[in-house]
């Protein structure tokens, strides 16, 4: 046996606490070297890669004992739970010990999260991500719920933090308020602190040292402190990027000819882009630079109104071919921002001053045409549904 772990190359501390596995001291090598084997090749032929495999035996090395009947018994009813095998090998790795659990256990376990706060999905999902729930007392689980609504959460917001971060079930009302003021400490009132955990739960879980060191990176990387908070509270996913990530996806802008000042005017105005790939900011780009502007008038552009990173290409086309259409191409340059106007209201109004004003926008009159909707309704007496009805885009 101690041969097949040198080769799956176990440390001499991992093949010391395999070997002295409560059921393995009094084995025959060779019922033990059995035992593995079956294990492993069952393992393998449902999909696990040895990887996957070696894993789950140096964190319990107990769970090759069960013949194969029982293995398959277990596979199956996660399987029947309407887990798929993909899912079932990452609960399998994620947590090995569910599989010392008997069928009636899993199962009624299961039903106990459905009885919870959750959707039956809900519930899939969280069993799903936290494995290790199949071994909880479902009283501790729920007496943590009922703790905190009794504090003063609500159900519905106390369900979706659940959901969006499925290991602070763990926490008790105490855990909970100590989380929460770690992250108050970092300089955010109690109010941005409830918004930025409701956006981002995960919050919750990291350490002080991490929150602090993410977000000094920020103002490592240029913005100022108070801007570095902005994009927190705005954003707090940011607070899920490592520090390095951040770092390299400013240089990547910077690369593309943006200046320093430019990035960070592009992420305050849009913080969003931390979240997207290089990949993706180079694609709506290079589209952006097809519609036929130069290098300097696509960062100029998106400089103006950052979040051109965030409309899909075809949206933004569209608006810009329609305002060359109607001779107004030049503010796509110099008054970007009219370009956040949705392109059936921005044709609407054009029609609407066209055929009931008797007016043509031009480059010294368009501003009008790009009123507030409240504005334009009390000026107007029509309202914004009733203009798009009466000019609908898609019936020219």
């Amino acid at each position: 046996m101690e041969e097949i772990l040198d080769e799956l190359k176990f440390s001499n501390e991992e093949k010391k606490k395999f070997l002295s596995t409560h059921r393995f001291w009094c084995s025959f090598n060779e019922t033990l070297v059995e035992h593995f084997n079956n294990f492993y090749d069952y393992c393998i032929n449902f999909g696990f890669s040895e990887k996957d495999i070696i894993k789950m035996i140096k964190i319990n090395a107990q769970i090759i004992v069960y013949d194969i009947n029982t293995l398959e018994n277990k596979f199956n009813n996660l399987l029947s739970l309407g887990y798929s095998k993909v899912e079932v090998i990452k609960m399998v790795t994620k947590y090995p010990n569910i599989l010392t659990y008997s069928v009636n256990n899993i199962n009624d376990k299961y039903k106990d999260f459905n009885n919870l706060l959750f959707s039956k999905k809900e519930a899939r999902n969280i069993m799903l991500n936290c494995p290790e729930y199949f071994g909880y007392s479902i009283y501790g689980i729920e007496t943590n719920i009922l703790e905190l609504l009794n504090s003063g959460y609500e159900e519905k917001e106390l369900k979706k933090l659940y959901v969006g971060e499925p290991t602070l079930l763990k926490y008790d009302e105490k855990a909970f308020k100590e989380h929460f003021r770690r992250i108050t400490k970092l300089g955010f009132d109690k109010e941005q602190v409830n918004k930025m955990i409701t956006k981002a739960p995960s919050l919750l879980v990291y350490s002080s040292s991490t929150l602090k060191s993410r977000k000094k990176n920020l103002v490592k990387n240029g913005f100022k402190l108070c801007d570095a908070k902005k994009i927190l509270v705005k954003n707090p996913l940011v607070f899920n990027r490592k520090e390095e990530v951040i770092t390299t996806k400013i240089n990547q802008l910077l690369e593309m000819g943006y200046t320093k000042k430019e990035v960070i005017k592009l992420i305050l105005g849009c913080n969003s882009i931390l979240n997207y790939s290089i990949e993706q900011i180079i694609s709506k780009y290079k589209g952006l630079k097809e519609m036929g502007f130069t290098d300097k008038e696509v960062r100029t552009m998106t400089v103006n109104l950052p979040s051109l990173y965030g409309y899909t290409l075809e949206n933004t086309k569209d608006k810009i071919e329609y305002l060359r259409s109607i001779q107004l191409g030049l503010l796509i340059l110099e008054d970007t921002k009219r370009l956040m106007m949705s392109l059936d209201l921005m044709y609407a109004r054009y029609e609407y001053y066209k055929n009931e004003k008797n007016k043509i926008m031009t480059e010294d009159n368009y501003s009008v045409m790009f009123k507030g909707n409240k504005q334009f309704e009390k000026e107007y007496k029509i309202t914004k549904e009733q203009l798009l009805e009466k000019y609908p885009r898609n019936k020219r």
